[in-house]
């Protein structure tokens, strides 16, 4: 199994690259609107929570580098486990609000030899 944390670093920013591009000049109306666009985000939000977890389990000094990182975990087992609590509007929050900063913090640390 892999442990680099490159691989899950790259992980978390497609992931996060293909929310972007599937959100990309849509309104919320839009996204809320299109239940194929809202599960593949749900999807890839699950993948960065779980690539998130995996780096936080074996480079735990890497994963704290990471603005709300528990958040990001916490968000995956609500997706997963408690789906009847999911609402859009938040997930539109997150897109909007924090998912920018995530992937500016993913790709940095990337870039680090």
């Amino acid at each position: 199994m892999r442990h680099d944390p490159k691989s899950y670093l790259w992980d978390i920013q497609q992931a996060a690259q293909r929310i972007n591009s599937l959100t990309a000049e849509t309104t919320f109306d839009e996204y809320n609107g299109d239940w194929k666009v809202s599960l593949l985000v749900e999807r890839l939000f699950i993948i960065i929570g779980e690539a998130m977890t995996r780096l936080e389990t074996h480079h735990p000094d890497i994963a704290s580098q990471i603005t709300d990182y528990r958040d990001i975990i916490g968000f995956r087992i609500i997706l997963v486990h408690r789906y009847p609590e999911i609402r859009n509007q938040e997930i539109w929050e997150i897109i909007q609000q924090k998912l920018p900063t995530l992937l500016t913090e993913v790709t940095n640390l990337l870039e680090q030899p």
